[in-house]
């Protein structure tokens, strides 16, 4: 996979992260700010990281059993996730509210591990290149998103905040789409020696 498909994946990773951590790190907060308690919210915020947990486990037992575009899954449960943060963004109710957490934390934390994975059978000649690449963005998406949502929660709300962390999500959905439709990456096979496959190299003197 050439550097700028990395570089691509890289960013939309970033993006993706951006949603991900500000989601852990501001969800008991935010909720709080609509009325529910702390017990409440710290609730919701173990069920939510529980729902993760499970969606990991089992997108990973589903991937190992079929075989399909591992980009264009990603892509989706990053889709699935910006649809939670936009429904957070304006969301009324407790009951909505706690549905709109439970659906980020499905698609935005459920996405991880299939992307690594996506990169290290993109790149078979190169994975830990490649994913040493699109790594680097999804740290550098998890110091960046938590510290804007923080400015924007406190300048114009939560509300504004949420929504641009689905926008966030979103554009990294479309990023991570894009390279769905990218040919497979296709391994050369090394050059076959002429030799008998037990031939020994010559040394120019006695054994």
């Amino acid at each position: 996979m050439a550097v700028r498909a990395l570089a691509l994946l890289a960013l939309s990773g970033a993006l993706g992260t951006v949603a991900a951590n500000t989601l852990a790190a501001f969800l008991v907060d935010a909720t709080v700010s609509t009325g529910f308690d702390p017990a409440r919210a710290g609730l919701l915020l173990a069920v939510g990281s529980m729902s993760s947990v499970i969606v990991r486990v089992a997108m990973g037992s589903f991937v190992d059993a079929h075989r399909f575009s591992l980009f264009g899954l990603v892509a989706g449960l990053l889709a699935t996730g910006a649809v939670g943060l936009g429904a957070l963004s304006v969301a009324n109710s407790g009951v909505m509210v706690s549905t709109a957490a439970i659906v980020s934390y499905l698609g935005i934390w459920g996405w991880n591990g299939i992307f690594t994975l996506a990169i290290v059978r993109s790149n078979p000649s190169a994975p830990a290149a490649a994913t040493g690449i699109t790594q680097a963005g999804l740290y550098m998406g998890g110091v960046v998103g938590p510290t804007v949502f923080g400015f924007v929660a406190s300048s114009a709300g939560y509300a504004a905040a949420w929504g641009i962390t689905a926008l966030s999500a979103t554009l990294g959905a479309i990023g991570i789409g894009l390279s769905a439709l990218r040919p497979p990456a296709v391994e050369r096979a090394a050059p076959r020696s002429e030799g008998p496959p037990d031939a020994l190299p010559a040394t120019g003197g006695a054994l």
